[in-house]
């Protein structure tokens, strides 16, 4: 793959090379998370820590495992429209929804642990904070995510920093448009940083380069122009480049239809995948965090948007990915069903211990009154 050259600062291959399988003890009934935390991939360190999700299972805290249906659920075969417009007008009556962020730290107690041991950071009553994604530079965590405020209806890229104590320092903007952003995946090429947020209501994708990290980014270059598609995600794979990205035609949804484009050059042309759309699954197309790569193995977070937007997450084996095929399968899943009134999980990222998800929750408006 030929490179470019860049003065941005080097960033070492660790924080981007964290990985994480789903293992079913059927002795114990328990799933080990195994994560991935080296310089030299042939020289793994794996970590265990515990119980996470079901692999092969829905894993469901109050309710019993049963298995994975991976039959494809296009939006059209959801629940009658009417009775879904009935429900949003209530809850939006009755209700107050705000995404935050929950977040855990370091090896699992006694080799297992759930969601509910998870700590929350959430936002003042006037935004939502969602879409994390955390890297570490220089043994100090950052978690980028969406800021997204109700006064004028737009999100903006902030980012949080781990203090000395522990704790998290405020947001800070970073990357502000005319128009919406959010999901701020990032990835490493050619020793430097890039961006990639999602910036649909442009009907772009677009490209930035760390310059200054975290604080200051710079626009390199629009990778599509034209176009309906959020949330690009990129794996690096058999010498190219691959965007997974959802992409919608017509008056269809955004959440289920998955598209693949490929290139051997950040900066060269992208190449649409023969089989686009390669997959049409409102409960496992939209991509929901970096893709994790393991022992030969690759998983692919996606949202499962069947219920509501970001309702929860699938994770997806890739079977084959190639320039003519593509394939992959559903192999575990969380949902939103470890707190009282939650009812959305749609992004989940790992680095180096620390685990991030974004958590919707409903806050009854009621409470207002007493």
């Amino acid at each position: 793959m030929r490179r470019q050259d860049s003065s941005a600062p080097r960033f070492s291959k660790s924080l981007f090379s964290h990985a994480i399988i789903f293992m079913h003890d059927t002795n114990a009934n328990v799933l080990f998370r195994r994560v991935i935390t080296s310089n030299d991939t042939s020289e793994t360190r794996i970590g265990t820590t515990g119980l996470f999700i079901m692999a092969d299972a829905r894993f469901d805290l109050f309710q019993n495992m049963t298995p994975v249906d991976d039959t494809p659920t296009p939006s059209s075969n959801l629940a009658c429209p009417g009775y879904r417009t009935v429900l949003r007008f209530f809850s939006r009556k009755l209700m107050d929804m705000q995404w935050f962020l929950g977040y855990r730290f370091g090896e699992a107690e006694n080799g297992q642990y759930d969601l509910r041991t998870f700590k929350y950071l959430k936002p003042t009553a006037d935004r939502q904070w969602a879409d994390p994604f955390p890297v570490r530079v220089d043994g100090k965590f950052h978690v980028f995510l969406e800021e997204y405020f109700y006064h004028n209806s737009k999100g903006v890229i902030s980012v949080i920093s781990q203090n000395d104590d522990g704790g998290w320092s405020k947001p800070k903007c970073i990357l502000e448009t005319d128009y919406h952003l959010s999901y701020p995946f990032m990835f490493e090429w050619d020793d430097s940083l890039f961006m990639i947020p999602e910036t649909s209501s442009n009907r772009t994708v677009e490209l930035y380069r760390c310059v200054s990290f975290p604080y200051e980014w710079k626009f390199e270059k629009y990778i599509m122009k034209d176009v309906s598609a959020v949330d690009a995600t990129i794996l690096e794979k058999d010498n190219l480049l691959w965007m997974f990205l959802n992409t919608v035609d017509g008056g269809t949804s955004l959440n289920n239809k998955l598209s693949i484009f490929y290139t051997d050059d950040l900066f060269g042309e992208w190449k649409p995948h023969k089989q686009n759309p390669v997959k049409v699954d409102i409960r496992s197309t939209r991509p929901a965090g970096k893709i994790i790569q393991w022992n030969n193995d690759i998983y692919r977070p996606g949202q499962d948007c069947s219920a509501r937007y970001g309702y929860g997450i699938t994770f997806n084996k890739m079977v084959k990915l190639s320039v003519d095929e593509y394939l992959e399968e559903k192999v575990a899943r969380i949902l939103p069903t470890w707190m009282p009134n939650i009812c959305g999980v749609h992004t989940v990222n790992f680095c180096d211990g620390l685990t991030v998800v974004d958590v919707l929750r409903r806050n009854p408006k009621i409470n207002k009154f007493f």
